[in-house]
């Protein structure tokens, strides 16, 4: 099964969700997506509505779709794309402009799908310091089996010059990380007979053998990694966003994806859903997306209140913050019990500590009274 969600940027709140077949593929599917949530938006003709999704969504149909709909979008340039390949390669290094220490990027202006739009290319240190790991990883592997590759050919015997060399190119057209140096073809004289040959004997037939010299390529190594490494570009239709806003704003998808998260953790046991009927399968994800409006919504509550108020609140390790998360403001919530005293009718809040009094304060009267004891006597069941 699929979970097509929609949540607005702040505070990761669900405004839109639709379950679907596990076998959705989410390039075609983005543009119907985002068609279905516009009719769903009342005022959507008050104000541009602006969308931040992955590369799935920048598709012909999809930028069609925005253009209809007259949209602002943020999306991640798939690098498949002819434009986008030809950027990634043909960049000029000394063109970056420095964002800050993690981040340099290069505008451009392109005209897509007959929309105007501003491509910047980005280049993260960070990421480009993991990716060349990566990348040199990869290479090594790559040039293990290449070697092992051309070792299997000079070892293999040929019974014509021709058949030799037509098996050398088909092996030079796999070759990625290493060249061939120095090249030299081995006759080697072939008798029918048993035993040493006579000196004035004639072979009956040759073998051919290749016998190789080989290096690395190490400029195809760091070609990729100049090509590769941190590199991304990402798109909007929106002119005026600055290269810092434009990432800044593409960075807030990762709300949808910390939803994501929350829905597939193990308290919701989503990897064992016992249920076949979709009717009851779209209800169970619609609740979990409920879950999820509340969490959100109330954890942006508390960061939001924290930052206001100039107070923190200590997280796992002791240390104050101004963004806890609900999840470990529930944890610290897990000890209070309510126990119920049926010989004066009453019932009494226990375990409610001086951390839990602190979030109940930020909060407010409406989340109080569920902690609150009534000091009246009060007959059992009366409440």
């Amino acid at each position: 099964m699929v979970l097509n969600l929609i949540v607005e940027h702040k505070a990761g709140i669900p405004v839109w969700m639709k379950p679907a077949d596990g076998n959705q593929v989410d390039t075609k599917a983005f543009a119907d997506i985002l068609k279905e949530h516009i009719v769903s938006l009342k005022n959507a003709n008050e104000a541009k509505t602006k969308i931040i999704a992955d590369a799935a969504l920048f598709t012909s149909k999809g930028i069609q779709e925005i253009k209809q709909n007259e949209m602002l979008f943020i999306s991640r340039v798939p690098a498949k794309l002819k434009q986008a390949k030809t950027i990634l390669k043909s960049h000029d290094q000394a063109s970056f402009i420095q964002l800050d220490q993690n981040y340099q990027y290069i505008p451009y202006e392109i005209e897509y799908e007959g929309m105007k739009q501003k491509w910047i290319l980005y280049k993260s240190e960070y990421a480009k310091s993991k990716e060349d790991k990566t990348i040199q990883k990869d290479y090594e592997k790559q040039k293990k089996q290449e070697e092992k590759l051309l070792a299997k050919l000079q070892k293999t015997a040929y019974f014509c010059e021709t058949d030799a060399n037509q098996a050398l190119q088909e092996k030079k057209a796999q070759l990625q990380c290493i060249k061939i140096d120095s090249q030299k073809l081995i006759s080697k004289p072939k008798y029918k007979t048993k035993g040493r040959p006579k000196q004035d004997a004639k072979p009956d037939y040759y073998e051919y053998c290749w016998q190789l010299q080989i290096k690395p390529k190490e400029n195809q190594l760091k070609q990729k990694q100049e090509q590769k490494s941190g590199l991304f570009i990402l798109a909007t239709n929106d002119m005026t966003l600055s290269g810092k806003e434009l990432l800044d704003e593409y960075k807030s998808q990762q709300r949808v994806e910390r939803g994501f998260r929350f829905l597939k953790s193990p308290q919701f046991l989503s990897d064992a859903l016992f249920l076949k009927n979709p009717k009851r399968i779209e209800a169970m994800l619609m609740i979990m997306t409920l879950s999820l409006l509340v969490y959100s919504a109330l954890e942006y509550k508390i960061q939001r209140e924290l930052k206001q108020q100039n107070k923190t609140f200590p997280n796992q390790l002791g240390k104050p913050i101004q963004n806890p998360t609900t999840r470990w403001i529930f944890e610290n919530f897990h000890e209070i019990q309510i126990v119920m005293i049926e010989e004066i009718g009453r019932q009494v809040v226990a375990n409610l500590l001086q951390r839990n009094i602190f979030i109940l304060d930020l909060l407010g009267e409406l989340y109080w009274r569920y902690y609150r004891v009534d000091e009246k006597i009060q007959k059992w069941g009366a409440q």
